[in-house]
């Protein structure tokens, strides 16, 4: 059967767009409290200047506030915890784009429309885009051609009135927002360059967190990330997905007769053998501690896994690095053990955090018992355990009973 390559991208590279979602989800009160009061405070203006307009205003200010309020409500709908795939990560900022865009075009309609001749009124109304679109300015980060053309939609339709006018006083208040709308684009660059700088400092600290020194292969902590995300992946396509485990034969003493460097040049090359039999872009090989290393694979069934295990096995004692203990093999070998499920969809978000930690605890009991029969029999073999329907059931039943006994 043939190993299906995964479409969607390797977790750390929606990091970043989830975090940018998750900053947009933190600042949508502020946001929709501005731009509410922003509103009010404007209408309330126009309809003292312009008492005439008050079917005209009242439809803008019901739109505007419904418009605030369903970007906020899409706010609502993020959870920062929850590890979303690359093309809902894409929906979200879509989306967020889309609202924006909506309430940049109320905004600057009103330079069209409620455009009022009285200077005073002008001034104000400048003042209240002026607000907005420094309100708007992280909204504005998300893409360089967004920001010009959200920055044109909000104070474009107004400088062309001031224009056309053609009175001093107007004319000096459409450079002001001319003025307004390049130092907004120049402060957003500057923001971006830092925000852009922060990101690649954050990024290299989670690689140097995420990464084996002495392997420079991931280790146990992003495994048990990638598990997850790939795990709840897996449940929302129906897919499989396979786990391999590791273990040198006879390392410790390989360790003691050879000295640590050794041992650790030992770990290097069957890291390095490793990642060159595991090929896709979507199969994750970790350091998961000690002399054990994991083979995370997406979308694979138990025979693919079972046949890239033993390739595994066949490649590391082609190596020939000699053992150098005569009652053992002569060169170093491993020891694999094998095991892949369908998961379970998670049913609701209250579950979210039980089976982010026990479902995939099955696959990974399943593949240590596996492990566990290779290394006490013959060792430098490969063998296989499924992980069952029947034990996601259990998990299952698990979880229903804890949310029973917390809502009891």
């Amino acid at each position: 059967m043939k190993r299906l390559a995964s479409p969607e991208p390797h977790p750390v590279t929606v990091h970043q767009v989830h975090e940018q979602i998750r900053f947009l989800n933190q600042y949508g009160s502020v946001y929709l409290w501005s731009h509410l009061l922003a509103a009010i405070f404007f209408a309330t203006v126009s309809l003292i200047a312009h008492s005439e307009y008050v079917l005209l205003i009242g439809i803008w200010f019901v739109a505007i506030v419904a418009a605030n309020t369903m970007r906020w409500m899409l706010d609502l709908e993020f959870k920062p915890s929850y590890n979303y795939a690359s093309y809902q990560m894409d929906t979200l900022l879509n989306r967020h784009i889309m609202y924006t865009t909506l309430i940049s075009t109320l905004w600057g309609v009103t330079g069209l429309v409620l455009f009022s001749n009285l200077i005073s009124v002008q001034a104000v109304h400048v003042v209240i885009l002026a607000l907005v679109t420094l309100v708007s300015l992280p909204l504005f980060m998300v893409t360089r051609t967004y920001r010009y053309i959200q920055v044109a939609i909000l104070l474009l339709p107004i400088v062309l009135n001031l224009s056309v006018v053609g009175v001093p006083e107007q004319s000096a208040l459409a450079v002001v927002v001319v003025m307004l709308g390049i130092a907004t684009l120049a402060l957003a660059q500057v923001m971006e360059k830092l925000l852009t700088q922060m990101g690649d400092l954050q990024q290299n600290l989670l690689e140097q967190t995420n990464k084996d020194p002495t392997t420079s292969i991931p280790n146990r902590r992003y495994f048990e990330q990638a598990l997850k995300v790939e795990w709840q992946r897996a449940a929302r396509s129906g897919d499989a997905i396979a786990l391999l485990m590791l273990d040198i034969d006879h390392f410790r003493l390989f360790n003691d007769m050879q000295g640590q460097e050794s041992g650790d040049h030992c770990l290097k090359t069957i890291a390095q053998e490793l990642r060159k039999v595991a090929k896709r872009t979507s199969d994750v090989v970790v350091r998961y501690g000690g002399d054990e290393f994991a083979v995370l694979l997406p979308s694979t069934h138990i025979d693919d896994a079972t046949l890239l295990a033993e390739r595994m096995r066949t490649a590391i004692e082609d190596l020939q690095i000699s053992h150098a203990a005569d009652q053992f093999e002569r060169y170093i070998t491993v020891s694999i053990g094998v095991s892949f499920c369908y998961p379970t969809p998670t049913r609701s978000n209250e579950q979210q955090n039980s089976t982010d930690m026990l479902y995939p605890a099955v696959l990974i009991n399943a593949v240590e018992r596996a492990l566990y029969k290779a290394k006490r029999g013959t060792r430098n073999v490969v063998v296989k355990e499924f992980c069952g329907d029947e034990a996601i059931s259990r998990a299952a039943m698990h979880v229903d009973q804890l949310q029973a006994a917390k809502t009891a």
